[in-house]
């Protein structure tokens, strides 16, 4: 990622017109009015989506600012929300959702550090021009979740899925599909689709 955003005040023009938190109509949770959304994601959330935020916590917590998630210590959704003092310059937070379970919120206080500020102004503009943070990082995980989903299948599901595409063995022998090794054709058909996008 390229830093094209060098100063706190260009970073807060930026966050302040894109990812300033609004406290939305209708909800009576936790509302950190005034910081910044960074990435959002959910149960269901793409696999670029899940990649992006590993990448995001990974990157502020070079900086020396790690990710401060509630939620892995020992607070439900349902627990008391965190407080000013206890928000750290980077957290995240989860609201219940009807529709997907949950939504998690990575956040950058209004007040953080100036460094922390315009590492978050960065990651938002490079999310808003291309939708990777880290393409390589980003392939790694969709090939593994491919992978998974490949050793998961029963046998007769990877002869479907084979068949579906026109796969078939020289000489009109029984195709023969290892669930540990998925066949490069199939990688290449999982990809072009949405499913391990």
């Amino acid at each position: 990622m390229q830093y094209e955003i060098t100063t706190v005040e260009a970073a807060l023009a930026l966050l302040r017109l894109n990812s300033e938190w609004e406290h939305p109509q209708n909800y009576a949770g936790f509302s950190p009015d005034g910081d910044f959304v960074i990435l959002t994601r959910n149960r269901d959330s793409a696999i670029y989506c899940q990649s992006n935020w590993k990448e995001a916590a990974n990157l502020f917590a070079a900086c020396g600012h790690p990710v401060n998630a509630y939620h892995e210590k020992g607070r439900s959704m349902l627990s008391e929300a965190p407080v000013d003092d206890e928000r750290q310059p980077v957290y995240d937070w989860r609201a219940r959702h009807s529709m997907v379970g949950w939504v998690e919120y990575l956040m950058v206080r209004a007040d953080a550090p100036d460094d922390v500020l315009i590492l978050a102004a960065n990651i938002v503009k490079s999310v808003a021009d291309y939708p990777f943070l880290n393409e390589d990082a980003y392939q790694q995980e969709q090939l593994e979740a491919i992978h998974d989903f490949w050793k998961g299948l029963s046998e007769r599901s990877r002869y479907d899925y084979a068949k579906d595409i026109g796969m078939s063995c020289p000489g009109g022998e029984d195709l023969v599909l290892d669930p540990d090794d998925c066949p490069e054709v199939m990688i290449e058909f999982f990809m072009e689709g949405d499913e391990f996008r």
